[in-house]
C-alpha cells in the first residue's frame, strides 16, 4: 500500500495522465500570446486564495540554538550517483566553512520525512496523447485516486503547472469553444489535493512543447514556497529536441538552487515509429533525453509505460520511488562568521549528489510558528 505522501504526489501525476474523466473545474482562460509569458508569473498567484494547512517541520531547531548570533541552517538532501537518497550520514560527515576554518555545527538532524514543498511540472504537447489519453472509463485508475484521496498526508504543500496541452469545452459550459493552455498555473501552492486534482482532470496533449517555460514557472511558484524542502517533478517524453536544449540549463540552475529534482519519462522506449506516426502520435519516449533532464537537476530519472498498457500501474510506482526519498534529508545549523555566507560541502562521499539550501531567517521563524501536526 502507498503511504500518505506516496498517494499525495502519485494522486497528482496520475490525475495529470488521466485526461478522459468527464468533469472538471472550468479553466480560466490563458493569454492568447504564442509565447508564454513567464516573467509575469508570481509565486503562488492565484484568482482564488488555495487552501493551505501548514504543519510544524519536526526537524526545526530549538529557539535556543535559532536565536544564537550569527546561526545559519541548511536544509540539505544527499544522494548517490542514481538519485537515491542516501541515509545514515553523521555530523562528522560534514563540513560547513565561512571562513579559514570550519564552523562549528550546532545542530544536525537527519529526516526521514519532513514536509515538502513540491510543484509538478507536466508538459503536454500534442506527442503525449497516446501516452497519456487512457481508454474511457479507466474505473481502476480512478478508483485508485479515489482510495488514495481518502488518505493523503496535508501537510505537503503541492503546486501544478501545465506545459502546453488544451482544454476541451464541456456539456452546458458557457466557455469559448476551445482555451489552449501554453504554460499555465492551473494549481497554487495548496495543501487540498483534492482541489489541486479538480483543476488538472481535463487538460488534453496539444501543440506543441513548453517544458523550458514550464519548469521556469514552477521555479517561481517554488521561490514562494512555505517550507525549506522543495522539490520539482517533472513529467516528460523528451521528444521534443529543442525543448530539452532549453530545459537543460532551466534544471542547471533549479539544482543550484538546492531544489531536488525528478524527472519521469512517460511511453515505451523501444516504440517504433512509421511514416503515418505524425498523424497516429506515438508512445515513444526518448529515454537519453529524460535521463538527460534528471542529470542537468541532479537528479533521479524514472519510467512509466502509457496510461491505457497498464492502467497507471507503472506511473504509481515511479511515484512511490519519489516518494521514498523526497521528504528525506538532513537539517544543519552552524554558527557562521560575521558578514560571511557559509558553505557546506560533504567529505568520504565525492560522487555523491548533495543539495544543499540555505535556510532564510525569515523562513526560518515562519516555520517554527506553524501548529504541530495533528498526530
Amino acid at each position: 500500500m502507498l503511504g500518505q505522501f506516496e498517494r499525495s504526489i502519485a494522486s497528482l501525476a496520475i490525475a495529470f495522465m488521466i485526461c478522459s474523466c468527464s468533469s472538471a473545474q472550468a479553466p480560466v482562460s490563458p493569454a492568447s500570446s504564442a509565447s508564454p509569458a513567464i516573467a509575469q508569473a508570481s509565486p503562488s498567484a492565484s484568482a482564488e486564495a488555495p487552501d493551505l494547512e501548514l504543519c510544524r517541520p519536526a526537524d526545526v531547531a530549538p529557539a535556543e540554538i535559532r536565536s544564537k548570533p550569527g546561526y545559519a541552517e541548511f536544509a540539505v538532501s544527499v544522494a548517490d550517483s542514481s538519485g537515491a537518497p542516501i541515509r545514515g550520514l553523521k555530523q562528522s560527515d560534514f563540513v560547513v566553512q565561512s571562513g579559514p576554518k570550519p564552523d562549528q555545527i550546532v545542530y544536525f538532524l537527519e529526516n526521514e520525512s519532513s514536509p515538502v514543498s513540491l510543484f509538478v511540472v507536466g508538459d503536454v504537447p500534442n506527442t503525449m496523447a497516446k501516452k497519456t489519453v487512457g481508454k474511457f472509463p479507466l474505473e481502476n485508475t480512478r478508483l485508485e485516486i479515489a482510495e488514495a484521496m481518502l488518505n493523503l498526508d496535508g501537510c505537503d504543500e503541492i503546486g501544478v503547472v501545465l506545459a502546453g496541452g488544451t482544454f476541451p469545452p464541456f456539456l452546458g459550459s458557457t466557455l469559448p469553444n476551445t482555451f489552449v493552455s501554453d504554460v499555465k498555473v492551473v494549481q497554487p501552492f495548496t495543501t487540498d489535493q483534492q482541489g489541486a486534482l479538480d483543476g488538472i482532470f481535463s487538460i488534453i496533449p496539444f501543440g506543441s512543447s513548453y517544458l523550458s517555460d514550464g519548469l521556469k514557472m514552477a521555479t517561481v511558484q517554488l521561490e514562494g514556497a512555505h517550507y525549506a524542502r522543495r522539490a520539482l517533478v517533472a513529467l516528460t517524453d523528451g521528444l521534443d529536441d529543442k525543448a530539452i536544449k532549453n530545459s537543460v540549463p532551466v534544471l542547471e540552475e533549479v539544482r543550484a538552487k538546492g531544489i531536488s529534482v525528478w524527472v519521469i519519462g512517460i511511453g515505451d522506449p523501444d516504440a517504433k515509429e512509421g511514416i503515418r506516426s505524425f498523424m497516429t502520435g506515438t508512445t515513444r519516449v526518448d529515454a537519453s533525453a529524460v535521463k538527460r533532464l534528471a542529470a542537468a537537476g541532479g537528479g533521479l530519472s524514472l519510467f512509466a509505460a502509457p496510461v491505457s498498457s497498464d492502467e497507471g500501474s507503472s506511473l504509481a510506482r515511479a511515484i512511490t520511488t519519489i516518494a521514498k526519498g523526497i521528504g528525506h534529508g538532513y537539517t544543519i545549523g552552524v554558527i557562521a562568521q560575521p558578514g560571511a555566507e557559509p558553505k557546506l560541502a560533504i567529505g568520504n562521499l565525492p560522487s555523491a549528489i548533495v543539495s544543499a539550501r540555505t535556510v532564510p531567517p525569515q523562513l526560518l521563524a515562519a516555520m517554527a510558528a506553524l501548529p504541530a501536526p495533528i498526530a
